[in-house]
């Protein structure tokens, strides 16, 4: 899910020693308090499509994952990037040079992020623009990276919501109560009594 992407990417941030938080919700637009951040927007329309062959042979590929695949969903997200720059007390008129390098250097970790949690094909880089839409008050700038996840469609009941995660099943498991198990002793010369067949028998009884 989107929301488990911005997760990760929070972690991933943590991880590599980068100050930026993330943020998830449209309501976090209007709030910017931290130097560096990024708020996942979903937005509407998502594109849906046969489950992505990522290596191998499609049947190789989705043969015994549980829970299997049967299509997948692009969800489309915009990520507002915000960066600035500690103030140039010793050269102010670099300030600008210096937030954008920031941001630079920001939608460049977030991209790298998203290559490091996300396995190809399962995100898309569609396009991305500077907002410089307020420039009276400013602080710092906006860069929006728009982006699509691969979120799969499943052969489960999603509801109730607890069932969809890493236990989520397609079919039924009976457990193994007995195995019988005959070992069969040969004479062999010269080096004596060896195994020569081991036979096992399961019952579901």
């Amino acid at each position: 899910m989107l929301f488990d992407v911005a997760c990760a990417m929070q972690q991933y941030f943590r991880d590599t020693a980068c100050p930026a938080r993330v943020y998830f919700g449209k309501k976090h637009l209007a709030e910017h308090v931290e130097e560096l951040r990024i708020v996942w927007v979903p937005i509407p329309r998502d594109d849906f499509g046969p489950p992505v062959q990522t290596g191998g042979k499609f049947a190789d590929m989705y043969e015994g994952l549980n829970p299997r695949t049967f299509a997948c969903r692009w969800a489309n997200a915009d990520l507002h990037i915000w960066a600035f720059a500690p103030p140039q007390k010793s050269s102010p008129d670099r300030q600008v040079e210096k937030d954008y390098a920031v941001l630079d250097a920001l939608v460049n970790h977030t991209c790298q992020a998203l290559q490091k949690l996300v396995t190809a094909p399962g995100y898309r880089l569609k396009s991305g623009s500077n907002d410089n839409s307020v420039q009276h008050v400013r602080r710092g700038f906006l860069y929006v990276l728009s982006v699509q996840i691969q979120i799969p469609l499943v052969e489960v009941s999603a509801f109730p919501c607890d069932k969809l995660g890493l236990d989520a099943k397609t079919w039924d498991e009976k457990p193994i109560t007995g195995v019988a198990a005959t070992v069969q002793e040969v004479t062999a010369i010269p080096t004596g009594t060896v195994i020569d067949s081991v036979s096992f028998t399961v019952s579901e009884e």
